[in-house]
């Protein structure tokens, strides 16, 4: 029910070994299984997926297939989406972007790209829901059509100030 490793330095630690993942499974059989952000997968979290159809509409009507990727979710309006990273995703400014309307609660999506942890299939959130596959489908390559429409609104969260350098703009709620 959280996203707290049992494993000291997990992201150092992380694996895909069958063998190791066999025993840890066996040494904590209740856990959750964590899924980490890195130069091949990368993990978009939406908190408000509704929102998130609605600010990349423009883009959804050039490429309605944009979010055809493998999907979890262990609560409405949410979706934890996987792609392959490609050049382009691998050459953002910011890897691990996050985005929230200001004034608004709740990140609409969080890029983890590096060393950020998502949630496997079957884990089960605070809530005592279980993440499900919601999308079952092979993990695509990131389009950029949905990188730059979220660098895009990203930008929108800083200002310009009169020496031509950016300020982040205050968020509420810890945003």
């Amino acid at each position: 029910g959280t996203k707290e490793p049992h494993i000291r330095d997990f992201p150092d630690r992380a694996t895909v070994d069958p063998a190791q993942i066999a025993a840890w499974a066996q040494k904590w059989p209740d856990a959750n299984c964590g899924v980490m952000g890195d130069d091949v997968h990368l993990i978009i979290d939406s908190d408000r997926w509704g929102k998130m159809l609605e600010l990349f509409a423009e883009q959804l009507q050039s490429d309605p297939t944009l979010f055809d990727t493998y999907a979890i979710s262990a609560r409405d309006d949410r979706r934890q989406l996987v792609f392959l990273q490609t050049d382009r995703s691998r050459a953002m400014e910011k890897r691990n972007l996050d985005y929230a309307v200001p004034g608004e609660d709740d990140n609409v999506f969080e890029f983890k790209s590096r060393r950020k942890l998502g949630m496997g299939e079957g884990s089960l959130h605070k809530t005592g829901k279980t993440y499900r596959i919601v999308q079952d489908r092979p993990f695509k390559p990131v389009p950029d059509l949905l990188i730059d429409r979220a660098e895009e609104l990203y930008r929108t969260l800083k200002q310009d100030s009169t020496d031509g350098s950016s300020e982040p703009l205050p968020l509420d709620n810890g945003s």
